[in-house]
């Protein structure tokens, strides 16, 4: 496993280039959708399928798969049950952990910073409970203090971003993509370009297109 802080937002910013018009569109209508359906329960419970739906497009597009406008609501309401689950037991376990003097709440998000896509992951067939319990795995592969790390400068880079409305309107496709790098790198899963060099090469360009390849440690070792 190569988990790479530096490569985690070359990457993530080269991939958020590479598909940004999609990235963009999606995430403003799954929010969009979220904070129109927030006015009854029923839409707010619809919510964690809303959000899967979208961190899958995120995946699809890391990877270069196509991704379509609107298609991530279809997947995130077949994950509905999983998603909505996943989202309690979260939250619970989260809220739980900052009432034992805050230290172990935030310890539990960022172990299982990571569910969340793993369950929005199509390659996955994970229950909730399986997601969390992987993602903690994952996170302790990687290093909790590493991931912990990761977090934190992204979450300071989205507070810089917050005081300007047109920069955070403009680069949030490029910080969630930076977030789905880091599941991507934690999975043990690089993708590079048809050219043959990585997005970190050249983090501003705009890659035509991306193919997948699986490396895994053996392979990199070798």
């Amino acid at each position: 496993m190569n988990f790479s802080i530096e490569d985690g937002y070359k990457n993530g910013f080269a991939a958020a280039n590479a598909n940004y018009v999609v990235i963009w569109a999606n995430t403003v209508l799954a929010f969009v959708a979220i904070i129109l359906l927030a006015f009854t329960i029923i839409g707010v419970i619809c919510a964690p399928a809303i959000l899967t739906g979208l961190w899958n497009s995120f995946i699809r597009a890391r990877r270069g798969e196509a991704v379509q406008i609107g298609d991530f609501f279809r997947y995130g309401f077949s994950k509905f049950g999983p998603s909505l689950a996943l989202w309690v037991l979260f939250m619970l376990g989260y809220f739980a952990g900052l009432l034992l003097f805050i230290i172990p709440g935030i310890y539990i998000a960022v172990a299982w910073s990571l569910c969340f896509y793993l369950l929005a992951d199509d390659r996955n067939e994970l229950s909730a409970t399986e997601c969390l319990g992987k993602s903690r795995e994952m996170v302790s592969q990687v290093g909790w203090w590493q991931m912990f790390a990761y977090v934190l400068i992204l979450g300071i880079l989205g507070q810089l971003l917050g005081f300007f409305v047109i920069p955070v309107f403009i680069l949030f496709p490029h910080y969630y993509m930076i977030f789905t790098e880091a599941y991507m790198m934690a999975s043990g899963e690089q993708v590079e370009s048809e050219a043959g060099g990585n997005p970190s090469d050249d983090p501003f360009s705009i890659p035509d297109k991306y193919k997948r390849k699986i490396v895994s440690d053996d392979d990199s070792k070798g």
